[in-house]
């Protein structure tokens, strides 16, 4: 009769001990995470001051906004809106932003949201006059600051940008004039009024909807272009915001005075959009104040800053 297969007591010993760590492995394990909320971008508050030699902009911290910032999930294919050009108007003496100046400190309050990506997050400190960052130009419209080498802004000429005195429409389009000066021949913008009709677009080459290089001689074909530009009927913004994201620039400067800014224009244009712009909202508002909740919205969704323009505070022409 064969004997027992005998086991040694070490390797035994070896066997349990080794299961044992196993074990202790698998309970105290930590669970996967799931994926995290996105933190929602904190909001300061930015205050301009008029020193009589230049224009400050002070931050202030406000409450979170309630807005939600989540992005809509689908990618919809590129829109094209309609569009009348335009021709560079009569040639008039250059507009100054420096007459256009509030006449007391603070009154051009805004909002800028914080924690954003890319040049034009790091562009929303300093002072933003004529600064190259690695070969991209920084600008910036009322105190909201961008950087890259394509820019289109898009501008309310409605009959409200009128009021009072006329002065809105004139501190926007100096704004818009001294934001081109700070750039030059190797970056490329573009210029879209809109009221409640066709766009009118800066079209000195005859072909639409194509980004200008900002040469000294397009510069001040701009000038002229701005000049002539007369407000006139409602508001609109949804086919003048299409046709600046379908231009694909790094940054697009949004001015409007109205409250016509609706959520389906804000989901249409972030799905085009893609991320790829920053998108700057800025608001004209008659007294003190912050931009409304669809200006965040919008600025929020596509990386961008939010402003704030008290017009009654906007020094006569």
């Amino acid at each position: 009769m064969r004997g027992r297969l005998s086991v040694p007591a070490w390797l035994i010993s070896t066997v349990l001990h080794v299961l044992g760590l196993f074990l202790a492995a698998a309970l105290t394990a930590t669970a996967p995470r799931g994926a995290a909320d996105e933190p929602v971008r904190e909001i300061g508050i930015v205050l301009a001051q008029d020193t009589g030699e230049k224009r400050e902009y002070f931050e202030a911290e406000t409450p979170q906004g309630n807005a939600d910032a989540d992005d809509p999930a689908a990618a919809g294919s590129d829109d094209s809106g309609s569009s009348l050009s335009a021709t560079p108007g009569k040639s008039e003496s250059p507009l100054d932003a420096e007459d256009l100046l509030p006449d007391a400190p603070g009154a051009i309050p805004g909002a800028v949201a914080d924690g954003l990506v890319g040049n034009a997050g790091q562009a929303t400190r300093g002072t933003g006059a004529n600064t190259m960052i690695g070969g991209s130009a920084k600008t910036k419209v009322f105190g909201v600051e961008g950087s890259g080498y394509k820019f289109v802004y898009v501008f309310d000429r409605s009959d409200s940008m009128s009021e009072p005195n006329g002065r809105p429409m004139s501190a926007a389009k100096a704004e818009l004039v001294a934001s081109l000066r700070n750039l030059d021949r190797t970056h490329q913008f573009q210029i879209i009024f809109f009221n409640h009709a066709d766009p009118v677009v800066f079209n000195p080459t005859g072909q639409t909807g194509r980004l200008v290089f900002g040469d000294d001689a397009n510069r001040s074909l701009a000038e002229r272009f701005v000049a002539g530009v007369a407000p006139n009927g409602g508001t609109n913004p949804e086919t003048a915001l299409v046709m600046a994201v379908n231009m694909r620039p790094d940054v697009i400067f949004f001015l409007t005075d109205g409250q016509d800014l609706t959520l389906s224009t804000i989901d249409r244009v972030t799905r085009l959009n893609r991320g790829n712009a920053y998108i700057n909202a800025i608001e004209f508002g008659a007294g003190p104040g912050s931009p409304n909740a669809m200006m965040l919205l919008l600025a929020r969704r596509n990386n961008g800053q939010a402003g704030y323009v008290d017009t009654t505070s906007l020094r006569g022409e």
